[in-house]
């Protein structure tokens, strides 16, 4: 099965990151953030905002779970987009130990972390997905250094691949 890859930006660059989906597609993924498909969503007939927001919101835990990466696009700190479900879809994603590609500035001092991968555009980006050996998660220093420690599988997570995320985020 090909591995997943999530999304996450804010809804108006949606058309942007459909054309990021094709080129996902065709380096191997599977695409699953449906968000991207959207043209405009809206609450069904008789669906209050809420509900439909918790709707969308249970979807897209449920997508980000299925995903082996989360590819982040922030904004530049300077343009007040404070706001968003992207920041709540990276937490996630890094709690439970997803693959995360930050693509543009560091908007949060999570995406400053050592397995935190951040590139400046979209064909960088690519260029990782490409390569998954680049993956921090695996071939980060810190990860080294405890690989070269006689007792690492006391602090080595196998199914993240990773020593360096808290033991609370580990699956």
């Amino acid at each position: 099965m090909k591995p997943g890859i999530y999304f996450a930006a804010q809804y108006a660059r949606r058309f942007e990151i459909r054309e990021y989906a094709e080129d996902a597609t065709r380096a191997g993924y599977r695409v699953l953030s449906s968000w991207v498909a959207t043209e405009d969503e809206k609450p069904r007939d008789g669906e209050s905002w809420e509900e439909a927001q918790c709707w969308w919101a249970r979807r897209d835990l449920s997508e980000m779970y299925e995903s082996h990466v989360v590819v982040s696009f922030t904004e530049d700190p300077s343009c007040n987009a404070p706001r968003g479900s992207r920041h709540v879809e990276f937490g996630y994603a890094l709690a439970t130990g997803k693959r995360l590609i930050v693509v543009g500035p560091i908007e949060a001092i999570f995406h400053a972390l050592p397995y935190v991968e951040r590139v400046d555009t979209w064909e960088e980006a690519l260029a990782l997905l490409r390569d998954p050996v680049v993956d921090k998660r695996h071939a980060g220093a810190c990860c080294r250094e405890c690989l070269a420690q006689p007792d690492y599988r006391d602090i080595w997570n196998e199914s993240t691949g990773c020593c360096c995320l808290a033991p609370a985020m580990r699956r």
